[in-house]
């Protein structure tokens, strides 16, 4: 008896860390695809000969929000101007703003609505 107890416990273990192991790597992948994702809205954006801003929203996924990397944010054709505005920095791509937030150790820039 004490046997089987044993066996069944052993078994929902390692069903427990399978199911763990299963579900960090789901979280690691949807992660990574949005990493993707975001890069290959850049590279479009950027390869499209967009002059460094978007053009009225007419550029997939170019709407307050959005974000782009730290490295397609340097690479722009027309670098952003810093401006501050109560105290918090925003950069300025003709109409575009964005602001600089991060997602979790790394610089990402978001688009968002012009500062008041």
């Amino acid at each position: 008896m004490q046997e089987s107890r044993q066996a069944s416990t052993q078994q929902r273990q390692e069903s427990r860390q399978t199911n763990q192991a299963a579900n960090r790597e789901d979280r690691q992948t949807a992660a990574q695809d949005r990493q993707e994702d975001r890069q290959e809205w850049a590279d479009d954006y950027h390869h499209h000969g967009h002059g460094g801003y978007y053009h009225g929203g007419a550029v997939a996924g170019a709407v307050i929000g959005a974000t782009i990397t730290a490295a397609a944010f340097s690479a722009m054709a027309v670098p952003p101007a810093p401006v501050v505005v109560s105290g918090v920095t925003y950069y300025q791509s003709g109409s575009t703003w964005y602001q600089p937030v991060y997602q979790g150790d790394q610089v990402t820039y978001v688009v968002v609505e012009p500062p008041q």
